[in-house]
């Protein structure tokens, strides 16, 4: 009780110190402040991600069953259904299995506009598997793929976007792509599996009717799985094996090489993640161990300025360990108001980290500063305030201090400090030129990324897609002709330079490939594997994409004509199929219409900057006959197009008003999207690089004058022999580059490790060459000149008589 009581008044003796000095204790404040606060934000992240278990029930055993061929080149996310049956009687290692289809796309009708939405066909066991529960009414069940009702599960956020919330929702009906469903339920907020699913419908094994093509069977599953408790991750492998093994003998044509693979929901959800917040979480912690390097070196230098005062305290009894618990009492105190300030810094923090960051996957809801962040953020205020006072407390005190009493001015601090002092300063230089070139070399990347053409002019140019289901499309002229009316409404929109349609719109994420037949001058010949894109346009296309014309000409009007199929290609697929000949003239075979090319246009790169042009083929969707689920329609403005979706929507409106529509998206934000990870690493690191740029000028203008406040006497003793100020200087100021030239030193070996030995993930977008090392290393060296620089010229000011007259 004593030692507690002895604690709480050097607290109390502590915070006044605090209030004392109001200026020194803001700096460190604001300094312990923005370190605890940045690594708060990302550590609340990293624990949603990363640790805290998903909001389903036993969630750490939850797994995504798939198959992959590594012969064939392909590792799949899906389970054929034959294959499935059998995993589902056949395993030892899942207490449940449910199959689903993700992103199948919906014609909406009911409770507003006609719209395009995104839901999922699932096993009626797929909720109860997750442990889900409804806000409203029920989820599907397993009676539910018996039962011949059709039924659809609302999501949360589409109930009240587009049911305005309304209870009464329960028993309705609603059109999806032409079939009636009544809704059964609507799910709680929380629940978004798969990601971005709007409605879940039941019975993903049939030839369901809700799809584009009228009566269309899945071709694939994915596969949900629960493992059984107790069944170790070695069982699983043995066991995934053993059913492989048995597929493969059992359907060895369809299965030769089969292998399946389970991976971890969490690692399914968020493991692209990994790597950024892995690096955005070592830089924070970098900077709060720079912070704490330089507050460190603040108390230092202060501990020493207050010498006398310690000393009497010695002389009047107190103990060497009284006076280190009372100085450490005082780190306490700032720590935990920085602490105060990290907690509110760090809400901001997260805000700005979740707003760049690729989170599309993680809702805000789900960001929750529970008891592990609250315990992480006092941890860190804790341990910050021993790493910055504890180190300083114990050399302040040691040696003998009975001179301070005599002559406070002839006291040296003892070279032990010093040299921590000088390696304070090393550790800066060190821990900076690392963020810094990291940093650099990221946003070396991002920016090259960006300076990659796309191989269209994405900027003005709006997108929205439009379902056309076979049941109200059923010959491709109908389609042909309410796309030709459509386009002919939209381009009289003031402000609308052009439009198009297209099958495959760039940065959508879908493709068509194929195999083809082409006339080459060596004769008739055939393509060995699928590579090739087809993508079916209207002529106005590639003005309105921007897409270069090289040789021959564009799509015309008079190619409505059936009986003279045509085709462009790009550069790509006519150097995969005919080398340095010229394709214009030449021949090609399209899904078994042989095509004339008349025209050969740039490569575009369809999955955005940083992925190289597949090559394409692009042919008239007047001649095509295939049905296609939907058509994109493009827009090219003269002016922010984003202001022209809602009559863009009107005018598809005005030709059919039962036509749905997805949501409206730029070009622009479809590319930027492309680069979100990209961008996350480069636009957060480069704040905590800069502001460890500023701590580590700050360090070396700490060493600066630390050295001159201890030299002061033995400089001007110096200059009254004949030396002269700048020699003064210079010798002050060449222990300060010192010390930043061996961090820079240190901080090369470093980046140097790193690049060898850790995950390429790492740094796989850092590309740190001389370039980037030179101009981080140049960067810091010249702020830490310009701080000792700065220190240093506190020498000329001194008068060396008055400084030898003091006592």
């Amino acid at each position: 009780m004593k030692g507690l009581t002895g604690w709480q008044a050097d607290i109390r003796r502590g915070l006044r110190r605090v209030v004392r000095f109001p200026q020194f204790s803001s700096w460190v404040v604001l300094l312990i402040g923005i370190g605890v606060g940045g690594t708060t934000a990302v550590f609340a992240i990293v624990h949603s991600l990363l640790v805290r278990p998903l909001p389903y029930a036993d969630s750490e055993r939850l797994v995504l069953l798939g198959e992959s061929f590594p012969r064939r080149g392909s590792v799949g996310r899906a389970v054929f259904p034959s294959n499935f049956e059998q995993i589902q009687e056949r395993n030892r290692a899942f207490e449940e299995v449910a199959a689903f289809v993700p992103d199948v796309q919906f014609d909406l009708v009911g409770g507003g506009d006609p719209e395009e939405v995104h839901g999922a066909v699932v096993a009626g066991n797929f909720f109860p598997l997750l442990g889900a529960t409804a806000f409203l009414g029920r989820t599907l069940l397993p009676q539910d793929d018996v039962s011949r009702d059709d039924v659809v599960v609302l999501a949360n956020h589409l109930w009240r976007q587009r049911f305005g919330a309304d209870r009464n929702v329960l028993g309705s009906q609603v059109l999806l792509n032409g079939i009636s469903y009544t809704v059964i339920g609507v799910m709680s907020p929380g629940f978004d599996f798969p990601t971005g699913t709007q409605l879940w419908i039941s019975r993903p094994w049939e030839a369901h009717r809700a799809t584009n093509a009228g009566f269309m069977i899945f071709s694939y599953f994915r596969v949900l799985a629960k493992v059984k408790p107790g069944f170790s991750s070695k069982q699983l492998q043995g066991d995934l094996e053993a059913l492989a093994r048995w597929l493969r003998e059992a359907n060895p044509q369809k299965n030769e090489g089969l292998l399946l693979i389970a991976v971890p929901l969490r690692e399914k959800l968020y493991g692209e993640l990994r790597p950024a917040l892995s690096m955005l979480m070592g830089a924070v912690c970098l900077v709060l161990v720079l912070a704490c390097a330089n507050i460190c070196a603040l108390l230092l230098a202060r501990g020493y300025a207050r010498r006398k005062e310690i000393a009497t305290c010695l002389a009047l009894g107190a103990t060497r360990f009284q006076v280190v618990r009372q100085l450490l009492a005082e780190g306490i105190v700032l720590a935990l108001a920085g602490g105060a300030v990290g907690l509110v810094l760090s809400t901001w923090i997260q805000e700005a980290v979740l707003s760049v960051g690729p989170f599309e996957v993680l809702p805000a809801s789900r960001v929750e500063r529970g008891v592990a962040v609250w315990g992480f953020a006092f941890g860190a205020t804790l341990v910050s305030s021993l790493l910055f006072s504890l180190v300083p407390a114990i050399l302040v005190t040691k040696g003998n201090l009975s001179e301070a009493l005599k002559d406070a001015q002839t006291l040296s601090a003892p070279r032990g400090s010093r040299r921590f002092l000088r390696n304070l300063t090393v550790l800066e230089a060190t821990l900076t030129l690392v963020l810094v070139a990291v940093s650099g070399g990221l946003l070396k990347h991002f920016v090259n990324l960006l300076r990659t053409p796309l191989g269209f002019v994405p900027e003005q140019v709006l997108a929205l897609q439009l379902s056309l289901r076979a049941d109200k499309y059923p010959e491709s002229t109908q389609r042909n002709r309410f796309l030709d009316a459509v386009l002919e409404r939209i381009r009289s929109i003031k402000g609308v330079r052009d439009a198009a349609v297209v099958d495959w719109l760039p940065l959508s994420g879908g493709r068509f490939q194929i195999l083809v037949t082409y006339e080459s001058s060596l004769g008739i010949k055939s393509t060995d594997t699928p590579d090739l894109n087809l993508t079916t346009v209207s002529a106005s296309y590639f003005s309105t994409m921007g897409i270069a014309v090289r040789t021959g000409r564009s799509f015309r009007e008079h190619d409505l004509d059936r009986t003279s199929p045509v085709a462009i290609v790009d550069e790509v697929a006519a150097r995969k199929l005919w080398g340095d000949e010229v394709p214009v003239g030449k021949r090609i075979s399209v899904q078994g219409v042989w095509c004339q090319v008349v025209g050969l246009v740039g490569p575009v790169r369809q999955d955005g900057y940083g992925h190289p042009s597949q090559g394409q083929i692009y042919v008239p969707h007047q001649q095509s006959s295939f049905p296609w689920p939907s058509m994109y329609i493009v827009v090219r403005a003269e002016r922010e197009v984003s202001q022209l979706a809602k009559s863009i929507q009107q005018q598809v409106w005005a030709v059919d008003p039962n036509q749905p529509i997805a949501a409206a998206q730029t070009l622009e934000s479809m590319a930027s999207r492309t680069v979100g990870r990209q961008r996350f690493a480069a636009v957060m690191l480069g704040p905590f690089a800069v502001f460890s740029l500023l701590l580590a000028g700050f360090g070396s203008f700490a060493l600066t004058s630390f050295a001159v406040s201890e030299r002061t006497r033995e400089m001007m003793i110096r200059i009254a022999l004949g030396a002269t100020l700048r020699n003064v200087q210079w010798t002050i100021f060449r222990e300060a580059l010192g010390a930043t030239g061996l961090g820079l030193s240190l901080g090369l070996l470093v980046l140097l490790v790193l690049g060898r030995f850790l995950p390429a993930s790492y740094l796989e977008d850092t590309d740190a060459d001389a370039v980037v090392l030179l101009s981080s290393g140049l960067m810091l060296a010249i702020v830490s000149f310009v701080a000792a620089y700065y220190a240093s010229h506190k020498a000329l000011s001194f008068n060396p008589n008055a400084v030898l007259r003091e006592p």
